[in-house]
């Protein structure tokens, strides 16, 4: 289902069918059960699966925007009606967005307390990266 939603195929990694794995807009696009527990504040617990993205060695030039592109895929399968909630967070240390799916369809962002729009939404996530940096 998240393949046909993101339009990826995504394929066992080195033969582990429970590590999923796919290049999504030149980064690597992981789908695996989650197995963290509450970490930071993070209660990564409540969560069946964890869709990550990486830059391999060499791409580095591909983190641009790769904040935005799983930020936009998490979008894509909650409107889709996959998940009705889920986290994005930075380097698995940060909470970046809660997102719920209201009955009407709405994803909300608990961490701005906003509905989520576009473009809106990148651009506070982006100050969010920048602000923990600075």
């Amino acid at each position: 289902m998240v393949s046909a939603t993101l339009g990826v195929d995504l394929q066992p990694y080195e033969g582990d069918a429970e590590d999923l794995f796919a290049r999504f807009l030149g980064l690597e696009l992981s789908l695996h059960a989650c197995d963290l527990e509450r970490d930071r504040g993070i209660d990564f617990s409540r969560y069946q699966f964890i869709l990550s993205t990486r830059t391999p060695w060499g791409d580095a030039d591909l983190r641009a925007y790769q904040l935005e592109a799983t930020a936009l895929a998490a979008y894509t399968l909650l409107v889709r009606g996959t998940p009705r909630e889920g986290i994005l967070v930075h380097e698995v240390q940060r909470l970046l967005a809660r997102y719920t799916v209201s009955p009407e369809g709405q994803v909300r962002d608990s961490v701005s307390g906003a509905a989520v729009s576009f473009p809106r939404h990148l651009q506070d996530l982006r100050a969010r990266i920048d602000g923990a940096a600075g």
